[in-house]
């Protein structure tokens, strides 16, 4: 598994959270690893936990980082989602990679999807920050709708979308009430991000 050090990126602001986003993603991961199946299955009535608790919210975020780089690197065709099937649907309308995972296997695949990141990043300020991107999206009922982005605006949108769902893991894990997890979470601010990258470098 790729553990990238963190520290020599402390004065760019988007490498930096870009490095938080592996980072955090990682340490609500291994918080993980005690759970029994249930417990990282049960569903909290918390954005996609409600379908899935930590397992699926952790899925989501990982898969979407990955198809939002495809998007930013203008990659076709876009991989498909990871969030394994949660109810009724026709054979072939997910992809083999849309499953149920391990904590251990999420944890390699958010390697990957934040190495995508990186790249991503580093196709964006070849490009520019500020060139466009443009995508279809397509809803549940069959109409689509195209949007243009900056790679910049997508790019933190991608970024702050998995600080928010890890703000939903976090407090799934507290209502788990598991001793030694749910009274023991880590803090994931970017300082703290910092703080536990640059100990004994002061």
């Amino acid at each position: 598994m790729d553990q990238r050090q963190t520290v020599p990126c402390a004065d760019d602001p988007l490498a930096i959270l870009l490095a938080h986003n592996r980072w955090a993603n990682r340490t609500i991961l291994q918080c993980c690893r005690p759970l029994t199946h249930e417990q990282f299955h049960r569903p909290f009535p918390i954005g996609p936990g409600e379908k899935g608790g930590l397992h699926l919210t952790l899925t989501h975020t990982i898969g979407a980082a990955r198809r939002w780089a495809d998007r930013i690197r203008a990659v076709s065709p876009l991989r498909g989602p990871l969030e394994p099937m949660t109810g009724p649907l026709a054979p072939g309308s997910l992809p083999p990679e849309a499953r149920e995972r391990t904590v251990n296997e999420l944890l390699e695949l958010n390697e990957r999807s934040c190495d995508d990141l990186e790249d991503a990043a580093a196709v964006s300020r070849m490009r520019g920050l500020h060139s466009t991107i443009e995508f279809v999206f397509r809803h549940p009922d069959g109409s689509s709708k195209t949007y243009t982005f900056t790679r910049a605006a997508a790019l933190m949108h991608v970024l702050t979308h998995g600080h928010w769902h890890r703000a939903q893991c976090l407090n799934m894990l507290r209502h788990l009430d598991v001793p030694g997890i749910s009274d023991a979470l880590p803090e994931l601010d970017v300082v703290d991000w910092q703080a536990e990258g640059e100990i004994g470098l002061r």
